[in-house]
């Protein structure tokens, strides 16, 4: 079995370096995601409030019809 050659503390902070930055580009991703999803909600809760207020809108002319 090779016995692994230790690294020397430049190679082990670069290392490091780029382990970090992979965990915020991961941290990043993420963050997009979760406003793509809270983007998503807002736009499906905006077209149901419309909907019921189209709704509303049909009954009351209806109401009024009804009354006339």
């Amino acid at each position: 079995m090779s016995k692994k050659k230790p690294l020397d503390p430049d190679s082990t902070a670069a290392l490091e370096i780029v382990n970090m930055e992979q965990m915020q580009e991961l941290s990043a991703e993420q963050q997009q995601v979760t406003r793509e999803q809270t983007i998503a909600e807002c736009h499906e809760l905006i077209g149901r409030i419309q909907s019921f207020e189209i709704i509303k809108k049909f009954t009351d002319v209806g109401s009024l019809v009804w009354l006339k």
